[in-house]
């Protein structure tokens, strides 16, 4: 015969072990989110250079801020590229 005790000796252990991996899938999540950015930015930016639509000097700031905003950061440098630079 299953007691209660037995089920909720069980239980509890499972719950906490559900709940902490839980708590790391999430920053695991998010840091793969942003490397796939950081990724389709570079791509962008390579894209946009060997068509010869935008000539990029990459320089340590170009190259931040690609690697803090990603897709965005590669449209800001491309167009900072074409229209100021």
């Amino acid at each position: 015969m299953i007691s209660l005790s037995s089920i909720v000796s069980f239980l509890i252990p499972l719950v906490i072990v559900l709940l902490v991996l839980k708590l790391i899938a999430l920053p695991i999540k998010i840091i793969v989110s942003v490397l796939v950015n950081i990724l389709l930015g570079g791509l962008i930016l390579f894209a946009l250079s060997a068509l010869g639509i935008v000539t990029v000097t990459l320089t340590w700031w170009m190259l931040a801020i690609v690697g803090i905003l990603g897709i965005p950061g590669a449209i800001l440098v491309a167009l900072l590229a074409l229209f100021v630079l």
